[in-house]
């Protein structure tokens, strides 16, 4: 009993000994991660996945409703995978729904990705140091955090892609059947979080296969492994055909020109986002770094998986407002790799520029290095669009040089991160917290609806062009210019005003690119409440 003891006890010690680096990422991981995690509002397309999740706990199924009731008659199923929907109100279930629990999964999910990250590039790379480095890049990296902070499924989708690359490998090294298992299970998984990332995945992956890695007996495996998952996708395929789903609806440019701009804006966003402009230079300036990483055989398997994500992308179409968080969740964690590698070249020979470079990349994606936006010069502003409505400064707003650490900083230590979390409190003083109030605002965002619909307030959205639109109504909530001027200047003396500290909020529909989507105080504006109430 004592020599099992002293054993295990030795075991401990060699464990933490040969992977004290590891642990203290994953501690530093976990600060910047669960840190403040559930003091901000549900936000902006964070509802759609709450609500489902809590439809789903109450339903059993992830029901949509159509209204701004979000909880009300009638309801949809919705179209897209289930996985993570379940996967919250497994969450729900156990711990309740509050705003922490409903990121809590993806911030596990977003450690475990982590964690799994430095195995397989220590796998892939048989380098320990490469592996560390390329970890601590990771668990350094500004859009990684803007991620796996959300209650939605890019953390998911990051681990599944490392997950379905590792077994994909080992089949390829001749590893036994546990690793088809494990095949089977990461793209089925895969493909009930995210259809449209799961193909582009999984295509790319195949595209490898058949060009670099072709073999009849990794065939014959593969062949199997993929009835195996046709099998298991079989009952999905059957409710999206039931449903006539949109997600079987493809936007084929139709010009190559067309194809060839959306495929430059892909790179462009990658470059600019995940990979560095200035790691492509020393790519193709430095000899050794071309030998060691471009002409590298291991490497093939990830610039496939990020030519053919974004020759899909442009295929089926670019939206660039979700495709740069697909763009972020499908090759970031890959991406690091090269970058690491790149590092650990350099270190051999210019130890001093490693350095600096390492440190100029923690939280700081270099933007504040190399801000170069050549789409904004040349003047592409009208060509890039959300849902075929093009916002002003659309582009303008989504290359705003933005350092990483301040904005995690002040996530993570303060709970007023948007105009609405300062809404609420100041309704529920005035004892404007209940089903017998209508509001009319000009806020139409999912924010702000799903937290009335959990207070019990009707919110109506309109567009203030006219005196008599406003009189049927006793309290306005007012946020842009143009429409507090009308509202004051036909208000009555019968009104109470209040004026509401605003916030400079940069959400997903200004800008294509989530890593600005976070908030900062703006001291001379403010929103506008009128209230009359008996």
């Amino acid at each position: 009993m004592l020599c099992f003891c002293s054993i295990k006890k030795v075991n401990y010690k060699l464990f933490f000994k040969n992977n004290k680096y590891l642990i203290l990422i994953l501690v530093i991981s976990s600060i910047f991660l669960f840190t403040g995690l559930g003091d901000r509002n549900i936000g902006c397309d964070e509802t759609w996945m709450v609500i489902g999740a809590e439809n789903t706990l109450t339903n059993g199924y992830p029901y949509i409703s159509k209204t701004f009731g979000f909880f009300s008659e009638p309801f949809e199923l919705s179209e897209d995978s289930w996985f993570t929907y379940y996967l919250l109100a497994g969450f729900y279930f156990v711990f309740g729904i509050t705003n922490f629990v409903s990121r809590l999964p993806f911030a596990l999910f977003g450690l475990s990705t982590i964690l799994f990250f430095y195995f397989f590039t220590n796998y892939l790379t048989k380098n320990r140091k490469i592996a560390y480095l390329a970890t601590f890049l990771l668990a350094t990296s500004y859009p990684f955090y803007s991620h796996a902070r959300q209650a939605r499924y890019f953390s998911v989708v990051m681990f599944l892609t490392l997950l379905l690359c590792y077994s994909y490998l080992k089949i390829l090294d001749r590893k036994g059947i546990g690793f088809d298992i494990l095949f089977i299970v990461s793209n089925t998984v895969f493909f009930y979080t995210h259809i449209q990332l799961w193909f582009y995945i999984a295509a790319s992956l195949m595209l490898h296969f058949f060009i670099f890695a072709f073999d009849k007996k990794y065939f014959k495996r593969f062949v199997i492994d993929t009835l195996a998952c046709l099998f298991l996708f079989s009952p999905w395929l059957y409710y999206w055909t039931f449903m006539n789903s949109w997600l079987f609806e493809t936007k084929v440019p139709t010009s190559i020109l067309g194809f060839l701009f959306k495929l430059i804006l892909s790179f462009y966003y990658y470059f600019i986002v995940v990979f560095s402009v200035i790691f492509l230079l020393l790519l193709f300036l430095y000899k050794k770094s071309r030998e060691q990483i471009l002409f590298n055989k291991k490497y093939t398997f990830i610039f496939t998986v990020i030519l053919g994500l974004f020759v899909l992308i442009s295929l089926l179409g670019f939206n660039p407002l979700p495709e740069a968080r697909i763009i972020v969740s499908g090759t970031l964690p890959l991406s690091m790799i090269l970058v690491a590698h790149m590092i650990y070249i350099l270190n051999q020979k210019l130890k001093l520029l490693s350095v600096v470079l390492t440190i100029l990349l923690i939280f700081s994606n270099l933007l504040l290095v190399i801000p170069l936006y050549p789409l904004k010069i040349i003047g592409v502003d009208d060509m890039v669009n959300y849902d075929g409505q093009y916002i002003p400064d659309f582009l303008d707003r989504s290359l705003n040089v933005n350092f990483g650490l301040w904005n995690i900083i002040l996530e993570i230590s303060h709970d007023y991160m948007s105009i609405y979390d300062s809404i609420f409190p100041k309704l529920d003083n005035l004892g404007i917290s209940n089903g017998e109030y209508t509001i009319i605002t000009d806020l139409d965002f999912n924010q702000l609806n799903y937290q009335s619909s959990k207070m019990g307030l009707r919110l109506v959205f309109q567009q203030f062009d006219s005196k008599s639109d406003r009189l049927n109504y006793s309290i306005y909530l007012i946020n842009y210019e143009e429409n507090k001027k009308l509202l004051l200047d036909n208000l009555d003396d019968d009104f109470d005003l209040e004026y509401i500290e605003d916030y400079e909020d940069t959400i997903w529909q200004d800008s294509p690119n989530p890593i600005y989507r976070r908030y900062g105080r703006i001291k001379d504006r403010n929103m506008v409440l009128a209230y009359k109430i008996s």
